[in-house]
């Protein structure tokens, strides 16, 4: 009898470890599956420092992180990385224009990188991003249903919001 009431408490003590473990593994996963979002950024600003940066080091993962998981942006993004990457920029100027209200904005990145020949070269680059829900994204490339970007790219009275003349380091 004593050895049936032992395996019972083994038994037991079993069932608690795995399911207390399980269900940790299943909190982790919602945690980070709803709760920590891998695209985008919490502003503006750090969406287009993030994307100047992973210009600078050519990395297009970095760019594609920025960019909703709605869009199909690769081509896109390797035609930036191919202007642009791989360049020190200097005297970086940021202006932001509103298009939509403040949940959208037209973004002019300018200055300058000096090239292979050590000739100092100007550069702009325009680029949308787009607040959804509470993440700001950078809109590059399609949607998966075949929208281009160029959809974002309307027209409307273009207005002055914000202009950064600094660059963080």
């Amino acid at each position: 009898m004593a050895s049936n009431k032992k395996d019972h408490n083994i038994f037991s003590t079993h069932i608690f470890r795995y399911g207390t473990i399980f269900l940790i593994v299943l909190i982790l996963f919602f945690v980070f599956k709803y709760n920590m979002p891998l695209h985008g950024k919490k502003t503006k600003e750090e969406v287009v420092n993030t994307y100047i940066n992973a210009l600078q080091s050519s990395k297009k993962k970095a760019i594609l992180l920025l960019i909703p998981k709605t869009h199909n942006a690769e081509k896109a993004v390797q035609e930036k990385l191919q202007k642009l990457g791989g360049n020190s920029f200097q005297n970086i100027e940021i202006i932001y224009l509103s298009e939509f209200g403040h949940f959208m904005a037209k973004v002019t990145i300018q200055g300058n990188y000096m090239t292979a020949k050590n000739k100092n070269k100007e550069f702009s680059d325009e680029i949308y991003i787009k607040k959804i829900k509470t993440r700001w994204y950078l809109m590059l490339g399609k949607t998966k249903n075949g929208i281009p970007n160029s959809f974002y790219k309307t027209k409307l009275g273009v207005d002055p919001v914000e202009k950064n003349t600094k660059y963080p380091k």
